[in-house]
């Protein structure tokens, strides 16, 4: 096993409220208006671009311009809000992985969903553990594979959507899933939470893997 790619959202650290906190202060300083709690939900794991119609329809219409002109300055209010990131935003049981993925010279990097992943992981004090922040374009899984000038099945992924495990599975990279399992059921392994990961645990989903082949 030489490589180990992780989501950022809600397996790294979950910036949801973030982007929350991002979309009230755009909705009070562009029309004087607050969001309802409740609407958080609705856009938790959402693109900007996915949430912008949801968050506007709490407040008023917009044209394609005037859309673009959100989305920019909601990307500079998201960016303010990260800096709230510390150390103790790394979800549970992540930090310790990385350190013993680190120990046994596993290679490991990030799929950037948003290009915020260098700030989120220094903000977050981690930075040092990973060498490759791979964008979430096309195939960013064997992307991984071959900055690291390995093959895909000697790398695992980690992911929290089904969507993320089929890639991950297309790559023939293994996959690792968090969160509920019916819905993860297409991974190779799944725990119901990054406090479950350890690294013993990886490395024989990883070994077993080869094995049945």
């Amino acid at each position: 096993m030489k490589g180990a790619i992780f989501n950022v959202n809600n397996l790294i650290v979950d910036t949801n409220q973030q982007q929350f906190d991002a979309w009230r202060e755009l909705a009070m300083y562009e029309y004087g208006l607050g969001l309802p709690g409740k609407l958080a939900p609705q856009l938790k794991n959402l693109s900007a671009t996915a949430a912008l119609p949801i968050v506007l329809n709490q407040l008023h219409q917009a044209d394609e311009a005037e859309q673009a002109a959100l989305l920019s300055e909601q990307e500079q209010m998201y960016q303010k809000a990260l800096d709230s990131l510390d150390e103790s935003s790394v979800m549970p049981g992540i930090e310790r992985l990385l350190i013993n993925l680190d120990d046994h010279y596993v290679n490991m990097g990030v799929v950037d969903n948003g290009g915020h992943a260098e700030l989120i992981l220094k903000q977050l004090q981690i930075a040092d553990y990973f060498t490759a922040i791979i964008p979430n374009e096309g195939d960013p899984y064997s992307a991984f594979a071959q900055q690291l000038s390995v093959a895909p099945n000697e790398c695992i992924a980690l992911a929290t959507t089904p969507n993320d495990i089929a890639a991950i599975n297309q790559a023939h990279l293994v996959s690792i899933g968090i969160g509920d399992a019916e819905l993860l059921s297409a991974a190779d392994y799944q725990v119901a939470q990054t406090g479950d990961l350890r690294y013993p645990m990886l490395r024989k989903v990883w070994e077993d893997k080869h094995a049945n082949k």
